[in-house]
């Protein structure tokens, strides 16, 4: 599975689509995200919660499962 900004920015933000998109990650063999979709999510959540949104990112990015 190929995650894109858009997924980790409602994953981030817990919104409605947050549970959905956990239990596809959970149930896939393997994910990956790009390094463009990790910039722009980035770009996206820093404007949305007001500060820097990289340990965000870093903190999703190392679990292999979510909650």
């Amino acid at each position: 599975m190929i995650l894109d900004s858009s997924a980790l920015v409602a994953i981030a933000l817990d919104e409605p689509e947050r549970k959905e998109f956990v239990a596809k990650i959970n149930a896939a063999e393997s994910v990956a995200v790009n390094a463009v979709s990790l910039v722009e999510a980035g770009i996206v959540l820093s404007s949305r919660i007001g500060e820097d949104a990289t340990e965000v990112l870093a903190i999703c990015s190392r679990r292999r499962t979510l909650s």
